[in-house]
């Protein structure tokens, strides 16, 4: 449920960290006039975006289950330190490894920034991670509850007409329009 804004600090962040091979004490610097330019955005707004994000990234977290089964809750940041022109932030151990070891699978380093930085809807980032999660076949199938679950779906988009209308319609479009993909969908009634 992360915002645009801390998408993009996510994905801008990553690639730093993986060039860098970052550990949790590597502190990760983003201007913002590097925000700006990387999401195609205004300076002036660009530092309030960054501000917000960088703290909003504090209090997002994630879970996986360990080698014992056991539910293992993870901050996606350690510290974010926002001075005026810039953030910085730490990432724990189990981000940096998705970042540096998941390559293959992770949508954050599946493709390069420029193309997704680019989109600017609220469920855009997150159609394109889940096109290019399934690049390689060309075609492929997703139930609805399946679809509302990826994207993290409020409820009131779960009358088909408005999931369409509000987010799967304008995501489709600004992706073919801004990326080098091209998405198309079909309904699938049982």
């Amino acid at each position: 449920k992360m915002t645009l804004d801390e998408k993009r600090l996510i994905i801008l962040a990553s690639s730093t960290a993986r060039v860098i091979d970052a550990t949790e004490k590597d502190a990760i610097d983003i201007t913002v006039e590097q925000f700006a330019r990387e999401c195609d955005l205004k300076v002036s707004s660009a530092y309030k975006q960054l501000e917000v994000a960088s703290k909003k990234l504090l209090n997002r977290s994630f879970f996986y289950k360990n080698e014992r089964g056991k539910r293992v809750g993870v901050n996606w940041v350690i510290r974010a330190i926002y001075d005026d022109g810039y953030t910085s932030i730490c990432f724990p151990n189990e981000v940096l490894f998705m970042f540096k070891k998941f390559d293959d699978n992770n949508p954050f380093t599946k493709y390069k920034k420029e193309e997704v930085l680019k989109l600017k809807g609220e469920y855009s980032i997150d159609l394109y991670h889940l096109a290019k999660k399934y690049e390689g076949m060309k075609i492929f199938q997703i139930t609805l509850e399946d679809y509302r679950l990826e994207l993290r779906l409020p409820k009131s988009y779960y009358r088909i007409n408005n999931l369409k209308s509000r987010v799967l319609e304008p995501a489709i479009k600004e992706i073919n329009e801004k990326t080098e993909i091209n998405i198309s969908y079909e309904n699938v009634k049982r």
